[in-house]
């Protein structure tokens, strides 16, 4: 069980996979296989969320399926 969870605030301070930000807990434990696909392993939210819509690095071959 997790023991802390962050704020994200602007989110230049929260690790996108490695802290605990969202209900679910550290989003590299709850989707490790997703996780395993991200070409920046060590990104903040802010750097995945810009004009308004997330966008993940993932490696271009991952699939249609996977991403679902």
């Amino acid at each position: 069980m997790e023991a802390t969870k962050c704020k994200v605030g602007d989110g230049r301070g929260t690790a996108f996979w490695h802290d605990h930000w969202l209900e679910c807990g550290r989003l590299m434990t709850c989707f490790p296989t997703l996780f395993s696909f991200s070409t920046s392993k060590f990104c903040t939210v802010a750097s995945q969320f810009t004009d308004g819509q997330w966008n993940i690095q993932l490696h271009p071959n991952l699939s249609s399926i996977a991403t679902q």
